[in-house]
């Protein structure tokens, strides 16, 4: 059985802070590119591990152009779980996954799912954001698939990252020989050769914020009889075309000297008990560039 695998696709007709093109358009199109591939390939099954959308809430009319589409493609079933980002106050249910279920046939929310096949015995374990992950409970299956939302890492995205599980580990401490797992946007494949147990993590389907300039998503083509696989690049637009790149480095810059302010500020040692005195008087005294001062008097205000 051939297998498409995917990421977080984060659906979203609102446009991201930095992106200058239409964000849902962008968005459509690599859906789309994926519903096509997965059609010509006669791939009867995506799996896709949660954050289908951005948010529980969605537009009329962005709801109707989403299910005519994936109603286009009837004889390729999806089969998905709920992100966070998928929740509303972290339940199911009055969602716009929910109503996108209801509306399209072919995408499928189950707890466990068999997959037909004339070579294997394949069954589908699902596991939701903060449920607890499945175990296989059958010896007949010969192949078990986890398909997962949780944080699953290479590296700690961030060095005080407490929240996540150690993919290596992971996959070495259950006996599924395929799992998919969704929430970290970072793109990573674990092969464990010697037990033939694969962990694909595909990442964000679209790059949301300016951090993934650099971000290539990916798309995976899994045999669950050979156990190979091969990895399909998507085409996306170079980053000068879809980020406002100079906005974002004057934006960087800002943030640097706001930083490097903070640090002297807090090194300046003739501090008087007023404190909007001492701070205009260090500005005045260090000659703190205009925009500085405007991002100082803008927190002020707010606090």
């Amino acid at each position: 059985m051939r297998l498409l695998l995917t990421g977080d696709w984060h659906i979203t007709d609102k446009t991201p802070q930095n992106r200058i093109d239409n964000y849902w358009e962008t968005c459509k199109h690599k859906i789309s590119f994926i519903l096509e591939f997965a059609n010509k390939e006669n791939i009867s099954y995506i799996l896709q591990p949660g954050d289908f959308t951005d948010s529980p809430f969605m537009a009329w009319s962005t709801f109707i152009e989403l299910t005519n589409l994936f109603n286009n493609y009837l004889n390729v079933k999806i089969l998905t779980v709920f992100g966070q980002h998928d929740l509303k106050y972290r339940a199911k249910g009055n969602t716009a996954l929910d109503a996108i279920v209801a509306t399209c046939k072919n995408i499928i929310i189950s707890k466990r799912i068999f997959l037909p096949s004339k070579e294997q015995n394949v069954s589908l374990y699902c596991s939701s954001y903060d449920e607890e992950v499945p175990k296989i409970i059958s010896k007949d299956e010969t192949f078990g698939i986890l398909l997962f939302h949780k944080m699953v890492i290479q590296d700690k995205l961030w060095a005080g990252q407490t929240e996540y599980v150690q993919g290596f580990d992971f996959v070495k401490a259950n006996k599924f020989p395929l799992i998919i797992s969704g929430d970290n946007h970072q793109s990573f494949i674990i092969n464990l050769k010697s037990a033939k147990k694969y962990l694909f993590n595909c990442g964000s389907l679209l790059r949301s914020k300016i951090d993934q300039i650099n971000h290539k998503p990916f798309i995976i083509i899994f045999d669950t009889e050979t156990r190979q696989y091969e990895q399909i690049m998507i085409p996306i637009e170079p980053a000068e075309k879809v980020f406002a790149l100079e906005k974002t480095s004057k934006e960087k810059e800002l943030n640097e000297n706001l930083m490097a302010f903070i640090s002297g500020l807090s090194e300046h040692k003739e501090v008087g008990l007023k404190f909007e005195d001492n701070l205009n008087f260090y500005m005045n005294e260090n000659n703190v560039k205009q925009e500085i001062r405007e991002l100082i008097n803008e927190a002020k205000v707010e606090g």
